[in-house]
């Protein structure tokens, strides 16, 4: 269903909102001496896709698009609250759910639900993610910290297994201890996690000939990627799988930056034909680099990524279409955020593109409610 002109600027500021987490360190970090440590979204962006994929081969019946709805929204209320923790759970409700005040009613049910099943853990789901977050923090914290003798390491280590009830997540955290502490190397889901964490710091380089610098990561544009699909997706379309498009579409970018091809492409305006010629290129690149991310996974789990990613860069289904066209309204809203402080940003070439990329009367609602809110409606400057 087309969202109406006023639900579609409500969405815009809720997710403008759900933008911030984008620059909120995560509170776990905090006196660690950790240099940079990674955002709230960062964190969100990894835990979202490890549930997904961990949850596929734990066999407890898990519904996997409540896994990621829950995983995206644990999290939420750090843009509101100053500080969360269980004694102040009741005042982070209310915070959190002054925030989805404007979404619509279907949206703000859902949102907030996902957000409780975490924080009670009365589903299965709820219970899952809860201690795939555990895990993914620790994972972080050896990633930051190594295995070296630490106190605080081997604290967190008794605290997250003495947390783990699901026995395909205790093995999978035995896992982590071998490769960790054993030097034992067992390829497959955990180097897949390895790779991927990679995007945290990840920082796309260029945005346009102009070179505009921008500061957050590809995991934090993704998991707001992800955001921007739950509360835009059509009914008509399979939301669980636009979710997993939607998280993986720029894993490619661990091995690559995006600068090269965004300087092929926004210089100038090209022809059809000659974008067409950029995209095969660039296609035949990024893939190479999506199985090499995947290249110690299995073969049916590397071919349902590639797949995946393929859906959306070649806009082969309805889904994959759908998220591509989305993935460049972000980056227009990203684009737009810049320019606010900083005129001299060339929108022109950038608007341009949108009418190639764009034609979804979803996306286009939501590209026409950033022009109102940051142009005026002014759409002469393009």
């Amino acid at each position: 269903m087309i969202k109406t002109e006023t639900e579609t600027k409500n969405i815009l500021n809720f997710l403008l909102e759900t933008e911030k987490l984008k620059k909120i360190k995560r509170a776990v970090w905090a006196g660690s001496g950790i240099k940079n440590p990674e955002t709230v979204a960062e964190h969100s962006f990894r835990m979202s896709i490890m549930s997904w994929v961990l949850a596929r081969e734990a066999k407890e019946g898990l519904n996997f698009r409540k896994i990621i709805k829950i995983s995206l929204a644990h999290d939420l209320p750090w843009v509101f609250v100053k500080k969360k923790s269980g004694k102040k759970l009741a005042e982070d409700k209310k915070a959190f759910r002054q925030s989805l005040r404007l979404l619509p009613p279907h949206l703000r049910k859902d949102i907030y639900e996902s957000y409780l099943e975490y924080e009670n853990s009365d589903s299965k789901e709820g219970k899952f993610v809860k201690q795939v977050d555990k895990i993914e923090t620790f994972l972080q914290t050896l990633e930051y910290l190594g295995a070296k003798p630490n106190v605080a390491v081997e604290v967190l280590k008794k605290d997250v297994r003495g947390s783990i009830s699901s026995p395909h997540l205790l093995n999978f955290f035995s896992e982590i201890e071998k490769r960790f502490f054993e030097n034992e190397k067992k390829t497959g889901d955990l180097d897949f996690f390895l790779e991927i964490g990679k995007l945290k710091k990840r920082i796309r380089e260029s945005w346009t000939a102009k070179n505009i610098k921008i500061e957050s990561a590809v995991a934090d544009d993704s998991f707001m990627l992800a955001m921007a699909t739950w509360v835009f997706a059509p009914k008509r379309l399979n939301l669980e799988e636009m979710f997993k498009i939607g998280l993986i579409y720029e894993i490619c970018e661990a091995y690559i930056g995006e600068k090269s091809f965004l300087e092929k492409v926004f210089p100038g305006l090209f022809s059809k034909g000659d974008k067409e010629k950029l995209f095969k290129k660039d296609w035949r690149k990024k893939e190479a680099h999506v199985k090499k991310i995947c290249r110690n996974c299995s073969p049916s789990f590397t071919n349902k990524i590639v797949d995946l990613w393929g859906k959306c860069k070649g806009r082969k289904t309805a889904e994959g279409n759908f998220i591509n066209q989305l993935y460049w309204a972000m980056t227009m809203l990203e684009l737009l955020e810049r320019w606010k402080n900083d005129k001299k940003i060339f929108l022109r070439s950038w608007a341009k593109q949108m009418t190639y990329y764009i034609d979804n009367a979803i996306v286009l609602g939501f590209l026409n409610a950033m022009y109102e809110k940051y142009l005026n409606g002014k759409k002469q400057i393009f």
